[in-house]
Formats: C-alpha cells, structure tokens, sequence
C-alpha cells in the first residue's frame, strides 16, 4: 500500500503549478489578460507586473506601441472614412487622401504586432520568475503494465 500512496504523492506533487500564471488572449481588435482564470484591467495587470521590473518596462513599451498603432489606424480610417463620405454624398473625393490614409492603417500593422511579441515577452518574464513549472508525467502502456515518463 505505501509504494501506491507514494506513487500518487508523486504525481500530485509532479503535476501541481502555481496559482501565479498570466496569460493574454488577442481577439479581433482586443487583447485580455487573465492570472489563471480571472481576467484582468490593465491597470490590474500593471499592479501584478509591478514585482518584476523588465516584465513592467516591457510591458509599458507594449503599450506605448499600441497606442500609436491605434493612433494611426484611427487617423487612416478616418481619412478614408472621409473620402468615401464624400463619394456617397455626391462630391468629388480627394483619392490621394484616402491613399494616405491606407498608408497610415498599414503603417500601424508592424507597430500592433511588435506591442503583442512586447506584451507576450513581458508576461513570458514575470511568468519564469513567478510561476512554478514542473514537468507532466507520460504514461504509455508498456507490454503488460503501465509505464510512466517524465522528461526533463
């Protein structure tokens, strides 16, 4: 019975990590973050990455990209927006305006992408230095019996 209880001990202890894992999930237009299940303001998560410094200042230089990502991807939809308001009204539209604007919005597409690789890292930083991984045992039927894994 004991080497049962011990095995069991093993894999609870193996297969445990700590409550302290952030993450973030990128929809259509937004990004969430979560400390394990629970969604956080940003503000929240600015307070929780406070205990790592790198993980904060990445953090801020994310957001600081997307700000003039979403900057400039409002100024270009609002020049073609423009433009096409005037076509439907039945002006002549300034099609180099609307141009501009298409330039800006792709402008904006590289600086959205680096503050999401900026915002991953900085969670990604506080995450090694927080949260506690070990490793999931494999079990494989192994001819007649059960063989179990743990790859390190």
């Amino acid at each position: 019975m004991k080497p049962t209880v011990l095995v069991a001990l093993f894999v609870c202890l193996v297969t445990c990590s700590n409550a302290q894992q952030l993450r973030m999930e990128r929809g259509f237009g937004s990004v969430r973050f979560y400390l394990d299940s629970t969604e956080l303001a940003v503000r929240q998560l600015r307070e929780v990455l406070a205990k790592e410094p790198m993980a904060l200042e990445t953090f801020k230089k994310a957001r600081t990209n997307q700000t003039f990502a979403s900057i400039l991807g409002a100024t270009g939809g609002f020049l073609i927006g423009f433009q096409i308001g005037t076509l439907i009204g039945g002006g002549e539209p300034d099609w180099a305006i609307a141009a501009g604007g298409a330039a800006l919005i792709v402008a904006g597409i590289p600086l959205q992408r680096k503050s999401y690789r900026q915002a991953e890292e900085s969670l990604n930083l506080y995450n090694s230095k927080h949260a506690l991984y070990l490793r999931k045992p494999e079990f494989y039927l192994a001819g007649t019996g059960l063989k179990m894994v743990i790859r390190f």
